[in-house]
């Protein structure tokens, strides 16, 4: 049995994760172990990715201790990508954690920074390349023949040609060499895929009452069907989700039969699922951010009405399936639908 991870205390005792627990205990006879659990670790980690969407929609996890945004477009709300990082390091440290931020033009690149820069630099890619060939997390053979090598650094890799570097370390190490440096296209891969629609309203206070959360996710409602009218396209799932001031996330999602961007059927939708929640919406310290997302698009063009009333009688169908699907489920509530078929 090994050490998986030690706390501050233990690190200025001399112990580092890797040590044996005999080691460890000989070594600190007071020592308190408890067993890893990664499921655990990997829930805690999913929950810190849901809290920082608020900064950011693209949210990836870096396993097992790491996230990754992507704050293109999103520093400016913030004062900035300093004053972004900033936050992020402010809101996480208070729950307790020890966090290392790092902004740079590539995934690996902040990666590598958050993890193995040691002193600062006077701009990103200088920092690069001041890393040890650690940060390329290859095999720990490949990592002891580029030291041998006298390549001990990013820069000294960078500074060699590429044909000279594939047949003697693999073809592997030089393709993360080039998305290390930016050199090869890399992209993050969200761990919610993204909304066609978005809308968000921020508070300067935290939002501590239910029905004032209401009345803004009615405006936000309002201003979603405007921009839907726009675009000719209409929603069937509507997810509002609430950031809490404490981290805490909760979501709310409702559907319809047909597409639609009215928004009064979709608050009328909206509170019957609060009223309906075996957990009621709990504010806490109050809400600073909500946010409200149509997953998908549909064409929904105006339409006429027949004059014997079928398109409106088919309207209050789909309007009443919705409600009751709100109610009892949405697995629960069926309607016959033609269909061809050869049976007889």
């Amino acid at each position: 049995m090994r050490l998986a991870a030690v706390d501050p205390e233990a690190l200025a005792l001399g112990l580092v994760p890797g040590v044996t627990l005999a080691d460890a205990r000989a070594y600190v006879p007071q020592l308190l172990v408890f067993d890893h659990d990664s499921q655990a670790d990997q829930r805690l980690l999913e929950r810190l990715a849901d809290g920082c969407e608020r900064w950011s929609p693209i949210v990836a996890l870096d396993p097992p201790d790491g996230l990754l945004l992507d704050i293109t477009g999103c520093a400016h709300l913030f004062g900035g990508e300093i004053d972004l990082a900033n936050e992020v390091e402010r809101s996480l440290s208070g729950f307790g954690l020890t966090v290392r931020t790092a902004l740079a033009y590539s995934p690996e690149a902040a990666h590598a920074l958050a993890r193995y820069q040691t002193r600062p630099a006077p701009d990103e890619q200088s920092a690069v390349k001041r890393l040890g060939v650690a940060a390329l997390e290859l095999d720990a053979e490949i990592e002891i023949g580029m030291r041998r090598a006298g390549l001990k650094t990013i820069g000294d890799l960078a500074a060699r040609p590429v044909t000279l570097l594939a047949p003697r370390f693999g073809q592997d190490a030089v393709y993360r060499l080039a998305r290390l440096l930016g050199d090869a296209d890399s992209r993050l891969t969200p761990r919610r895929p993204l909304p066609a629609l978005m809308v968000e309203r921020r508070f300067a206070e935290p939002v501590a009452h239910v029905e004032t959360l209401l009345t803004i996710l009615a405006e936000l409602m309002q201003e979603t069907a405007t921009i839907l009218d726009e675009r000719g396209a209409g929603g069937r799932k509507f997810t509002a989700r609430f950031f809490r001031s404490d981290g805490q996330i909760r979501d709310i999602a409702v559907e319809t039969g047909l597409p639609t961007r009215d928004p009064t059927v979709l608050d009328r939708l909206f509170r019957e699922r609060i009223e309906a929640l075996a957990d009621p919406i709990d504010p806490g310290f109050g809400f600073d951010l909500i946010r409200l997302a149509v997953a998908r698009l549909e064409p929904l063009a105006p339409s006429q009405l027949k004059l014997e009333g079928g398109a409106v009688a088919e309207a209050e169908v789909a309007g009443l399936i919705d409600r009751l699907s709100i109610r009892l489920g949405r697995n629960r509530v069926r309607r016959l639908a033609p269909q061809d078929r050869h049976i007889p």
